[in-house]
């Protein structure tokens, strides 16, 4: 009884603890609240209505705190009580774990002889054991000097703690709890909990697709679109002067698709036995993976490797802006209206505009201010989404590492029409499933998949970008925009 007073004692003083732990952080928020209150007033201000509302909810929280404290003080007043009169009345434990009784005139009656190792009972020191686990919070070091404290050295209890003296046959580990964090003694029979979902890479933003490019397609995997080069020119004359002659050019966009392909094998019994569905996951994944090459290469690509060409390479030299490395909100301000200028002076129809960009750039120009503290595009940007009146994309496809002279963390602003922007698509992406094909590994040996019981999932897209006009791509190089860090 003496043991289960103490644990009941130690437990009723943690959670008094604990309420007046919470009991202070809950008068402490209660004061700053009433003192924000009372400065609100004195500014003939009202106290705004969340926090009223708060004050009244930690009012009656403060007082349930209050009320559960005193609970606890009487609890742990009576449990002390209790285990100073069983104190004065128990007996000194005998070597079975149990009380000696006392004669009538108070003398101890004679200790029963010890039993031997093969005739401890087994039920009475798993008892003691367990009680003195208790005593110990668990740890079986406390335990130890528990039961030193409560049996003496000489008790089969402190000795099997000690590792000095078994029972039963049973050797002195197998004393500890059955524990669920211990595979041996317990965990292997609690099963973990599954989820049965995937957290996906992080992945960048997909921004061409979605800023609505002219999508044109291209069955046969080959078109050409004429277009106008050059226009004639008209000029006044006098009645009998002979009209000048002028006349058109013409060329031509010729488009060829251009194969953007994924392939990943798997094994069967994987597909077999997964869950979530690998299949499934591969097949979403290279669907993913596929939409986010052919935008790089809508932004970045440079034509070469049968890769489409895109913004980068068909920006022309007049329409690029350096950005000054040392930038600040006024560089930064000419340098964005500068773009938008260059493509409204090469009459480049103003339909469709987009900005795109790196986040990087795009937080430094929600968070810049101006002299006089005020946030220079954070309402347009947050409210409109839109940047000096067009809509903005982010993507970090972008690099931020580019090196432009002696920086080396630039990145690049694009300002493109995209009604000029043409996106020929031959085939939409097509997934293909096989069980009996080959395939070239990592090291250039073929695997026969129906040899290895594998699967292979592949996925195929063609397609090529075009600009009806070069013009309509202002590009700013050696960004270096970046917010504070602190």
């Amino acid at each position: 009884m003496g043991v289960d007073l103490r644990v009941r004692v130690a437990d009723l003083k943690r959670a008094r603890a604990a309420t007046f732990a919470e009991l202070t952080a809950k008068r402490r928020e209660y004061l700053a609240l009433v003192q924000r209150a009372e400065e609100a007033a004195g500014k003939g201000e009202e106290p705004e209505a969340a926090d009223r509302t708060k004050i009244d909810e930690l009012n009656d929280a403060i007082d349930e705190h209050e009320q559960t404290l005193r609970d606890h003080e009487e609890r742990i007043q009576r449990a002390e009580k209790a285990l100073a009169s069983d104190a004065k009345d128990a007996d000194e434990l005998g070597p079975d774990g149990q009380p000696r009784s006392r004669r009538p005139n108070g003398a101890r009656a004679e200790a029963r002889p010890r039993r031997a190792d093969h005739e401890t009972d087994p039920s009475l020191v798993i008892g003691g054991i367990a009680r003195m686990m208790v005593a110990g919070g668990g740890n079986v070091f406390q335990a130890r000097s528990a039961a030193m404290a409560y049996l003496g050295e000489r008790h089969p209890v402190t000795e099997v703690l000690h590792g000095t003296r078994g029972y039963s046959g049973v050797e002195p580990d197998a004393t500890r709890a059955l524990m669920a964090g211990v595979g041996p003694s317990g965990g292997f029979l609690v099963p973990p909990d599954y989820v049965a979902e995937l957290i996906e890479v992080l992945r960048p933003m997909t921004v061409v697709r979605d800023s609505n490019p002219r999508m044109i397609e291209m069955p046969r995997g080959t078109m050409q679109m004429p277009r106008q080069t050059q226009a004639a020119t008209a000029s006044y004359s006098g009645e009998t002067t002979a009209i000048p002659v002028s006349q058109q050019s013409v060329g031509q966009i010729v488009a060829s698709y251009k194969k953007l392909t994924a392939l990943t094998p798997i094994t069967n019994d994987l597909i077999r036995y997964s869950d979530p569905a690998v299949d499934a996951l591969v097949r979403d994944d290279l669907a993913k993976v596929i939409a986010r090459r052919e935008d790089l290469a809508f932004i970045r690509g440079d034509g070469t490797s049968d890769s489409p060409r895109g913004f980068l390479s068909y920006a022309l030299a007049g329409q690029t802006i350096a950005s000054n490395a040392s930038y600040t909100l006024s560089t930064a301000a000419q340098e964005l209206g500068g773009a938008l200028n260059s493509i409204e002076s090469a009459n480049v129809p103003m339909e469709g505009l987009v900005w795109v960009m790196h986040p990087r750039s795009k937080n430094y120009l929600l968070n810049v201010q101006n002299s006089n503290g005020f946030y220079v595009y954070r309402e347009e940007m947050t409210l409109t989404k839109t940047l000096l009146g067009w809509p903005f994309k982010t993507t970090t496809q972008i690099p931020i590492n580019l090196t432009v002279g002696g920086n080396s963390d630039c990145s690049e602003i694009y300002l493109v029409a995209m009604s000029e922007a043409l996106l020929f698509d031959s085939m939409r992406l097509e997934l293909a499933v096989s069980r009996e094909g080959t395939y070239t590994d990592a090291n250039g040996n073929t695997v026969s998949v129906f040899q290895q019981d594998q699967t292979l999932i592949r996925g195929i897209a063609e397609h090529d970008f075009h600009m009806r006009h070069d013009e309509a791509i202002a590009l700013i190089t050696g960004v270096r925009y970046a917010p504070a860090i602190a």
